[in-house]
């Protein structure tokens, strides 16, 4: 369970939902859990927000269809934090 989600789950708890994208995904749960998990989750033109990164069968969709990504039945969806950060190393 992200931090993301904490707040609106219990820790054990799973959603079972019938959408058909991960927009679709995100509309749902916009309306069962209200504007701020709308607003901590996607940006004023409704974009995935920089810090929020979604996996569906461990691809990150920001590398398939972003938010039009497809969703079938059984597909797993993560909603982690992006890690950042850091320095970068060079060698000599």
């Amino acid at each position: 369970m992200t931090s993301t989600l904490a707040m609106y789950l219990k820790s054990d708890q799973e959603l079972h939902l019938e959408v058909s994208s991960i927009r679709d995904l995100l509309n749902q749960l916009s309306e069962k859990f209200g504007d701020a998990f709308r607003q901590r989750v996607l940006d004023e033109r409704g974009n995935l927000r920089s810090f929020v990164v979604l996996y569906v069968n461990g691809k990150n969709i920001q590398l398939t269809e972003g938010l039009d990504t497809r969703l079938e039945d059984g597909d797993e969806v993560m909603m982690l934090p992006a890690i950042g950060g850091g320095t970068i190393l060079h060698t000599l």
